[in-house]
């Protein structure tokens, strides 16, 4: 088993985590305006950045995806409002101080440093620089509000400077309106951690195979933005024309008795037994669970205007012997729904194969489970192998770049060096079923079709609050959380009563509890909401962690990704086997393509692909072999 494999090369930063590219990007001592400009640059670089396109969707809240992670590594486009909270959140990572600066119509991102703001702008990839004789101070958006000239007379401008189409003789007069700061939306819960089980591979791809989420509001922008790439998928529309990649999971383990791919594999195994020719029912009735969790969202080839369903991007191919009498079937579900969808079914005897698609299931999401049934004794499930496509940002891959010589290195676990699986909760406030996830509620009443949703039984008393159970599977141990909370503001006629939202955690329902995050409440003219991050970490001796939210004002939801540590793990890693592949141009036959495979033991190490000519990056695989018992 591995937990987050995450290879580096020397030509790419880390974007694991965003503790990780900041480290990178302080390389050289770098702080102040030249750390500033590196954050930034990473964001608009040609072969790093961010290009603009149609933002992707958080599905659960129905609106843009602001995780910088998401972001970073799954998606690699977004729009100019996504920019400069992603921008504002790796900032703050950084150290600064944030925030977020309008023009007419347009977002942007202001640094605090040297004693004042700097503006940059990530999505019409820009910073614009006082007048001489202060030509080596950014400017802020106050200082563009008060001479519009620093857009369209900027005599030392960054680069680059300003997209195509977004000249900045016609973009200063956007400018010349007096500049707003909007909150922050700091939704950071998504992290890039993943396993990879024996007899499973991730392969991931510098350039797209078709498949890709056509989230649900894409038709009407396609429609409406007729000018912006759309229908073909993310796409640049200047030079140099980046577009999305793509990566599959695989997975087909050896379900022998000779082997322990299945133990370790599945998260249950229920009146099953591996035997001589797969995993066996033992008496009238059992069942397999396998999970499926990707740091990536999956998809399949799409229809772009939403007509039919995606196809191809999650499918199953699997093998029994049924005995006369005897059936199998298989199901998916969500993780941690009992929702169970029938993909397939056979009462047939003797040898039979089963061939299914479920993309339309899978499609979107991030995590789902397989269930096999097998009904009569003796029924077996010989084989099976799941492939399942998702979307990838080429920039966040480790590139090969150089003739010679190219050093890469490998780290693994968690942003902690921790071997966890992930639990999420994701609750909104107007699903009226909300309170059946809720370990426990004190002093609240829920109203789901009103405009605050939560609201204090004791209007003048204690604050509401709500506390969640993580608790990990049989022999677990939780370890930390990452939570979001959707917030309700105030209006300003409101008065103010002290009164902060908490988050906090506990490794006991009864506490004691710890402060996780204290926000205070915001005040916005039409008391909109905001939103509150809270991060920490649990004694890691436990089974259960729990998270408790608390406050006077409304929430629309709260989305918990709790980090659990499995029972039964080997003390050990097993082989992985990391393959690089590329092309190189030979004088006398043309394009050739190149692997590279590396057989990593331990959970971190170096080693060097060496390319004779220039390396045109094709894909990367991390496999996990199967197992063999002793």
């Amino acid at each position: 088993m591995r937990y987050t494999p995450w290879i580096v090369s020397e030509h790419v930063p880390d974007f694991s985590t965003l503790e990780n590219l900041v480290a990178d990007l302080r390389a050289g001592g770098r702080s102040g305006q030249d750390l500033a400009i590196a954050l930034w640059q990473v964001m608009v670089d040609h072969d790093l950045g961010i290009f603009h396109y149609c933002p992707a969707q958080e599905t659960f809240w129905g609106r843009d995806c602001h995780d910088p992670l998401k972001i970073f590594n799954v998606f690699g486009f977004t729009i100019c409002h996504c920019h400069a909270h992603v921008l504002a959140m790796l900032g703050r990572a950084a150290g600064f101080e944030t925030r977020i600066a309008n023009i007419s119509g347009h977002e942007g991102t202001e640094f605090f440093y040297d004693g004042r703001w700097h503006y940059f702008d990530a999505d019409v990839q820009m910073f614009h620089r006082l007048h001489p004789p202060n030509q080596q101070i950014i400017a802020s958006r106050q200082d563009t509000y008060e001479d519009p000239t620093l857009v369209g007379e900027q005599p030392n401008p960054s680069f680059p400077y300003h997209l195509p189409d977004r000249l900045p003789e016609n973009f200063q007069r956007l400018y010349e309106v007096e500049p707003t700061y909007p909150q922050l939306y700091p939704e950071q819960v998504h992290s890039m951690d993943f396993r990879l089980r024996p007899g499973e591979e991730m392969v991931r791809y510098f350039h797209h195979r078709g498949r890709w989420v056509v989230f649900d509001n894409y038709p009407a922008m396609f429609r409406r933005w007729r000018n912006e790439t759309g229908p073909e998928g993310p796409t640049e529309r200047f030079w140099p024309r980046r577009q999305w990649g793509n990566g599959c999971f695989r997975y087909a383990p050896d379900l022998s008795s000779g082997s322990r791919d299945a133990e370790r594999g599945a998260d249950s195994l229920d009146g099953l037994k591996p035997g001589e020719a797969g995993l066996e029912c033992q008496g009238r009735r059992g069942q397999a669970v396998f999970a499926f969790e990707s740091p990536c969202i999956y998809c399949g080839i799409p229809d772009p205007l939403k007509r039919v369903p995606s196809a191809d991007g999650a499918t199953i191919r699997a093998q029994f012997d049924l005995p006369e009498g005897a059936s199998a079937r298989i199901e998916a579900a969500p993780e941690q729904s009992e929702d169970w969808a029938q993909l397939w079914r056979s009462e047939g005897a003797g040898d039979v194969e089963c061939n299914a698609d479920f993309t339309e299931l899978a499609d979107a999401r991030f995590r789902l489970r397989l269930r096999f049934v097998l009904e009569g004794a003796g029924a077996t499930l010989k084989a099976f192998e799941t492939r399942l496509w998702f979307m990838v940002s080429p920039h966040s891959l480790p590139a090969l770049r150089a003739k010679g010589a190219n050093r890469m290195r490998l780290h693994s676990g968690d942003r902690f060096g921790l071997h966890t699986r992930r639990l999420m909760i994701e609750r909104r406030t107007d699903d009226p079923d909300f309170m059946q996830s809720v370990f426990r509620a004190e002093n609240l009443v829920h109203t789901p079709d009103a405009w605050e949703r939560l609201t204090p039984a004791a209007p003048d008393g204690e604050p509401w609050r709500l506390l969640f159970e993580l608790k990990a599977p049989e022999g677990g141990r939780a370890a930390w959380m990452r939570a979001f909370a959707i917030v309700e503001g105030r209006k300003p006629d409101e008065p103010d009563d002290g009164v902060p939202f908490r988050v906090e955690l506990a490794d006991s329902p009864d506490g004691p509890w710890r402060i996780s995050a204290e926000h205070e409440i915001l005040e916005h003219p039409l008391g909109w909401h905001f939103g509150v991050p809270a991060e920490g970490r649990f004694a890691g001796d436990r089974r259960a962690g729990y998270v408790r939210f608390s406050g006077r004002r409304g929430a629309n939801g709260f989305r918990i990704a709790g980090h659990y540590v499995p029972a039964g793990e080997p003390a050990e890693p097993g082989p992985l086997e990391v393959e690089h592949a590329w092309y190189e141009v030979h004088e006398d036959v043309g394009r050739r393509l190149h692997t590279h495979v590396e057989t990593m033991a331990g959970e971190t190490g170096e080693y060097t692909v060496e390319c004779a000519r220039e390396p045109h990056n094709e894909s990367i695989t991390l496999r996990v072999p199967s197992t063999r018992r002793a």
